[in-house]
């Protein structure tokens, strides 16, 4: 069964005490707080739907959302023109584009996971990865990169690196420059932080079944 909005504010009051119940519905909450991954601090939202499903209508929205209030993750964070990697822009302001920190085609995070727990970590690595990419412009993170489509209110993988030898050559790099930041933080592991097909986070959109 998925966590309720109380059982989740229970570990996030124990594990991230800063962070604050700022809307309860029962079916939804939601929270606000600071993070300072290395040396910025982040103000965040995470937006967090308990229950998706009513009697006539599926609410539309993720089941989990996290966007950057302050200082605004932006259109170019780097000043060159590139957006910012591993982000949901799709229907979103160009100042906050909702994280994409775990892959929602796996079970790494579901609702009946603590976000305290498991997510959270996610999101204090996705902080490090990105002041690492703002830095150099090279995403060491891994993952799956969102495709926007202005045709269509999903966010879609890519289909890049098609060719076997190009998967595998993309693969050794990938796992390469991740052990190399291990080696400099200590932290080693898989993590995957790319896309789902969501649109939309906060407030609730429903659809007919």
């Amino acid at each position: 069964m998925p966590l309720s909005v109380r059982e989740q504010d229970a570990r996030m009051r124990a594990e991230f005490p800063g962070f604050k119940l700022t809307l309860d519905l029962g079916f939804m909450g939601v929270w606000e707080g600071t993070l300072t991954p290395i040396c910025q601090t982040y103000t965040i939202r995470i937006t967090y739907f308990a229950r998706v499903f009513f009697e006539n209508y599926t609410v539309a929205n993720p089941v989990v959302s996290i966007v950057v209030l302050d200082p605004p993750i932006g259109p170019d964070p780097r000043g060159t023109g590139e957006p910012p990697q591993h982000v949901y822009r799709w229907e979103q302001p160009p100042a906050f584009p909702r994280l994409c920190v775990y892959d929602p085609q796996t079970d790494e995070w579901t609702r009946e996971k603590s976000i305290a727990d498991v997510l959270m970590p996610m999101i204090i690595k996705w902080f490090f990865f990105h002041e690492d990419w703002v830095v150099d412009g090279v995403w060491r993170g891994g993952g799956r990169h969102p495709e926007i489509s202005k045709n269509e209110d999903t966010c879609k993988p890519t289909t890049q690196h098609s060719n076997p030898e190009d998967r595998a050559r993309r693969d050794r790099s990938l796992n390469a420059a991740f052990h190399r930041l291990g080696r400099k933080t200590g932290v080693f592991g898989s993590y995957l932080w790319m896309a789902g097909e969501y649109g939309g986070f906060f407030p609730p959109q429903f659809l007919p079944n």
